[in-house]
C-alpha cells in the first residue's frame, strides 16, 4: 500500500461514522511517516434512562477516556430522535444543547434531556470526543417515553361582561393556571351566542379571533369582542387550554347587550373646491359631528364624477381613497383630490358616517375645472448600462417626475440602434416594447433589453411623457455591446474517406455539427490533407484544401470529393469546424483513403483534365479562374484556354495562354463576362487536341476568397466584384474599423489581413460592407 492509499484508509478510519468504530471501546494508533495518529474511544458501559417527566428524560451512562478508557473526554454529542438512531442518520437526529463536560474516564455521569413532548418515545445516543476532534463510535441507543399530560386548566368562574358599545363588549375574569390554578395556560377559546352557551350548543357559538395569550395563573384578564351588532343581547364563556392540549370546562357564561345608535351624522352643507392644478383639486368643508352636529364622525365617504352628482348615482361615482378620518364637530377639513386629468371639470359631493355605521344624506355639490397640463417630464440625464448577455442589456436610470422632477410620469418610450442615437433621429430608433411604468420622481428604474443580436455595439436613449402627454426632451445616450458567442461546433467523429471516381479524386463523407457544440449551422470548414499520418499536433502545419463545402444544419450528411490529388496517393485528411464567431471545434478522427489513379495504356493522355469551373456549375464572379490538369507523358511548353458563347466555339468570349504549371495550369479570365449567361470552355496542350467542352454560367456576387482567410496558407484574399465608385470598410465585429478601399474603379481588392497602422489582425470573425449599398458580408481570419 502505498502513501497517498494509506492516507485514504486512514482518513477513511478517522470518521466518525465508519463502520470500524461502531459501538466500539478500543484505542487505534496508527504511525505513518513518524505521525501517531489516536482516536477517541466510546462511551464507556451502557447508556441508560432511568426516569422521565412529561417534558424530559434523564440519562445516566459511566465517562470514557480521552484515550480509549484512560484520561477525560473533551466533549460530548447527546442527540435524540423520534426513530432509532444508526450511524446512518445520526448526523439528521437532534442535537441536544448544554451537555455535560466529560469526567474521568469511569466517572457516573447524568444529564436531563428537556424540552420534549409529553407522552412521547424517544431514542437517545451519545458521542464522545477528545481534545483534537476524533470522536467516538456510537453508543447504544436508548429507548425511553415522556410521561403523559393529563391535568387541565381550571375552570374560569369570574368571567364578567363589564361594558359595552354599540357593537363591542369588554369582558374580564382571572386567568387560570396550565395544571389546575398553577403555572400559565396556553391558549383561550373565547365564544359568544345570541343564545345561552351551554356544554351542548358550545360548538355552535361563534368563535372569537386573535384573543391574547393566557397570562400567570392569577392575573386579571381583559378582551373587547367587536364587530357586534348593536342592541343586541350576546352570551360569552371560555375555555382554556394547556400544550397538550388538555382543555378546561365550559366558565361561567356572562351576558351582555350593545348599545343602540340611530342619528346620523348632519349633512356637509358648504363643501368647496378651490386651488386646482391640472391634475389635483383642494375641497374644504366643515366637519359635521357624530350626532347630528356633536361629536366626532368615523369616516367620510368622498367622491367624484365628470357629470352632475346627485344622490341616486351618488354610489356610481368614482370613490377618492386616502381621505382623512373625521375631526371633531365644526372644525375645518381639507383635502386635495389628486389622479386628475387636466382640462377637465369635475363635481365632488361627500357623505358622513358614524361608527354604527348611520350615514348622513349627500353634501351640496361642487364642481372645479382642472388647468392645462403644459410642463413635460424632466429628461433622464443618468441613463447606465449595467450588464450585457449575447441578447440582452439592463438598462438602469433615475425616474424623472410628472412636470418637470417632481410628481409620477405616465409612460416611457425606450429605444435602441447600432448607429448613436440622436433628437434627429430618435423616432427612426428602434422602440422597446413592455417598458415599466414610471415610478415617483427619484426612484430607481431597471429594465432589461432582450431579442438583441451577440456581438453587437447597441445605443440607448428614453423619453418621457405625462398624461397629456407632454414628452421630455431626449435622455443621455448610452452604448453597450452584447456578448460574443463562445461555444464552439462539435468535434467531427465520423469522418471517413474513400477512392473517387476520376483521376486524383478523394470523397470524403461526414456529419455536419452544428454552430453550438451539435445544434445550428456551423460557418465553415478547414479541411487539411497529408501524405504522411496526420495527428493533432502537425494538422496546423499540413495543406489547406479550398474551397471546402458550406456548412449544412447539425446532423445532416455531407460529402466533399477532394480534386488535384496524385493520383495512387493515399492522404490522411482532418476537418474542423468554424462558427460564425471564428469558434473553432476540436480536430475530426483522421480518416484516410487513396486518390483515384485511372491508368493510361499508351503512357499518354494527349488532352488536359478540365477540373474547375466543372461541368454546369454557376460561378460567383465575372472573371473566373480555370484550371486544367496537365496532360501525361508530354513536353509541353503551354496551356491555351478558351471561352465561348456556344459550344461549337464560333462566338469566341476570351482566350488566353498560360505556362505549365506542376500538376494543374490556371488561367484567369482578364475581361469581364456577362453576367447571367452561360459559357463553354476548353483547353489544349501547345498544339494537341481539344479537350472534351464544359460549361459554367456566370452569376456574379461581391465576395471575398479565400473565406476562411488562413495566412499559413495564402498571402493575402480577395474581394471581388465590387461597384465602381463605392468604398470597402472592413471593421471588427464590434464596429471598431480594421480597413478601408475608397474610389473602387471595379476592379478586385486584396487584403493581406493589416489593419490601417500595418499590425497583423487577429484571428476571428470580421465585418465587411460595401457603401451606398446594401452589399455586406463576413470574413473569418485564421492565423
Amino acid at each position: 500500500m502505498g502513501p497517498s492509499t494509506l492516507n485514504k484508509e486512514i482518513f477513511h478510519m478517522a470518521t466518525p461514522r465508519t463502520s470500524l468504530l461502531q459501538r466500539s471501546n478500543f484505542l487505534l494508533s496508527l504511525t505513518v511517516a513518524g505521525v501517531l495518529l489516536v482516536y477517541a474511544s466510546s462511551v464507556s458501559g451502557a447508556l441508560l434512562a432511568p426516569s422521565a417527566t412529561p417534558t424530559s428524560v434523564t440519562l445516566t451512562w459511566t465517562a470514557p477516556g480521552d484515550d480509549s478508557t484512560t484520561g477525560t473526554a473533551s466533549a460530548y454529542d447527546v442527540r435524540y430522535s423520534l426513530s432509532a438512531i444508526t450511524d446512518v442518520n445520526w448526523g439528521s437526529a437532534t442535537q441536544v444543547s448544554g451537555e455535560p463536560t466529560p469526567a474521568v474516564a469511569g466517572t457516573v455521569q447524568t444529564f436531563d434531556v428537556t424540552a420534549l413532548n409529553p407522552g412521547t418515545t424517544y431514542y437517545l445516543a451519545i458521542k464522545a470526543s477528545d481534545e483534537t476532534g476524533n470522536w467516538s463510535g456510537l453508543s447504544n441507543v436508548v429507548a425511553k417515553a415522556t410521561l403523559p399530560e393529563t391535568t387541565p386548566p381550571a375552570n374560569i368562574t369570574n368571567l364578567v361582561a363589564a361594558a359595552s358599545t354599540q357593537n363591542s363588549v369588554t369582558l374580564t375574569w382571572t386567568a387560570p393556571g396550565d395544571d389546575g390554578s398553577v403555572g400559565t395556560a396556553s391558549s383561550y377559546d373565547l365564544r359568544y351566542s345570541t343564545a345561552a352557551i351551554t356544554d351542548a350548543n358550545w360548538d355552535a357559538a361563534t368563535q372569537v379571533t386573535s384573543e391574547s395569550a393566557p397570562r400567570a395563573a392569577g392575573n386579571a384578564e381583559s378582551f373587547t369582542v367587536t364587530s357586534l351588532n348593536a342592541s343586541t343581547t350576546y352570551y360569552f364563556a371560555v375555555k382554556t387550554a394547556d400544550e397538550i392540549p388538555n382543555w378546561s370546562g365550559l366558565s361561567n357564561v356572562a351576558s351582555r347587550a350593545t348599545t343602540s345608535e340611530t342619528v346620523a351624522p348632519a349633512a356637509i352643507a358648504n363643501l368647496g373646491a378651490s386651488n386646482e392644478t391640472s391634475t389635483a383639486v383642494t375641497l374644504s368643508w366643515t366637519a359635521p359631528g357624530d350626532d347630528g352636529s356633536s361629536g366626532t364622525a368615523s369616516t367620510y365617504d368622498m367622491r367624484y364624477s365628470t357629470s352632475l352628482i346627485t344622490a341616486a348615482n351618488f354610489g356610481s361615482t368614482t370613490q377618492v381613497s386616502g381621505v382623512p378620518a373625521p375631526r371633531v364637530a365644526g372644525s375645518a377639513e381639507s383635502f386635495v383630490v389628486t389622479g386628475l386629468n387636466s382640462s377637465t371639470m369635475y363635481y365632488f359631493a361627500i357623505k358622513t358616517a358614524d361608527e354604527v355605521p348611520n350615514w348622513s344624506a349627500i353634501s351640496n355639490v361642487t364642481n372645479r375645472t382642472t388647468l392645462t397640463e403644459s410642463a413635460p417630464p424632466a429628461a433622464i440625464a443618468n441613463l447606465a448600462a449595467t450588464g450585457a448577455t449575447q441578447n440582452s442589456v439592463t438598462l438602469t436610470w433615475t425616474s424623472p417626475g410628472d412636470d418637470g422632477s417632481s410628481g409620477t410620469a405616465t409612460t416611457y418610450d425606450l429605444r435602441y440602434s447600432t448607429s448613436a442615437i440622436t433628437a434627429g433621429n430618435f423616432a427612426s430608433a428602434t422602440q422597446v416594447s413592455g417598458e415599466p411604468a414610471p415610478k415617483v420622481a427619484g426612484s430607481a428604474e431597471t429594465f432589461t433589453v432582450t431579442g438583441l443580436n451577440l456581438s453587437t455595439t447597441y445605443y440607448f436613449a428614453v423619453r418621457t411623457a405625462d398624461e397629456v402627454p407632454n414628452w421630455s426632451a431626449i435622455s443621455n445616450v448610452v452604448t453597450r455591446a452584447t456578448t460574443g458567442d463562445l461555444t464552439p461546433p462539435a468535434s467531427i467523429r465520423d469522418l471517413s474517406a474513400i477512392t473517387g471516381s476520376s483521376d486524383g479524386e478523394l470523397v470524403l463523407n461526414w456529419t455536419a455539427p452544428g454552430d453550438d457544440s451539435v445544434t445550428g449551422t456551423a460557418t465553415t470548414y478547414l479541411v487539411r490533407y497529408s501524405i504522411g499520418v496526420m495527428t493533432a499536433a502537425n494538422w496546423d502545419a499540413s495543406p489547406l484544401y479550398a474551397p471546402p463545402p458550406v456548412p449544412l444544419a447539425a446532423g445532416t450528411p455531407q460529402t466533399l470529393t477532394m480534386r488535384g490529388l496524385i493520383p495512387g496517393q493515399t492522404y490522411y485528411v482532418g476537418i474542423k469546424a468554424m462558427d460564425e464567431r471564428a469558434n473553432l471545434s476540436g480536430l475530426s478522427n483522421i480518416a484516410s483513403g487513396q486518390a483515384k489513379l485511372i491508368i493510361i495504356t499508351d503512357n499518354d493522355q494527349e488532352t488536359p483534365l478540365l477540373v474547375a469551373p466543372i461541368n454546369g456549375a454557376v460561378v460567383a464572379t465575372s472573371r473566373p479562374i480555370l484550371a486544367a490538369r496537365n496532360v501525361v507523358g508530354a513536353g509541353v511548353s503551354a496551356y491555351y484556354f478558351e471561352i465561348a458563347t456556344d459550344s461549337s466555339f464560333v462566338g469566341l468570349a476570351a482566350s488566353g495562354m498560360a505556362a505549365p504549371m506542376e500538376d494543374t495550369t490556371v488561367w484567369q479570365v482578364a475581361d469581364q463576362l456577362q453576367a447571367g449567361r452561360t459559357y463553354y470552355w476548353r483547353a489544349r496542350a501547345d498544339n494537341l487536341a481539344y479537350s472534351p467542352t464544359a460549361s459554367f454560367t456566370v452569376q456574379p456576387s461581391t465576395h471575398a476568397y479565400p473565406n476562411p482567410f488562413v495566412m499559413t496558407a495564402s498571402p493575402q484574399t480577395t474581394f471581388t466584384e465590387l461597384p465602381s465608385g463605392s468604398s470597402l470598410t472592413l471593421i471588427t465585429i464590434s464596429g471598431e474599423p480594421i480597413r478601408t478601399w475608397s474610389n473602387l474603379t471595379g476592379s478586385d481588392v486584396q487584403w493581406d489581413g493589416k489593419n490601417e497602422a500595418g499590425s497583423t489582425v487577429s484571428s476571428g470573425m470580421y465585418l465587411w460592407y460595401v457603401s451606398n449599398s446594401d452589399v455586406k458580408g463576413k470574413l473569418i481570419v485564421v492565423r
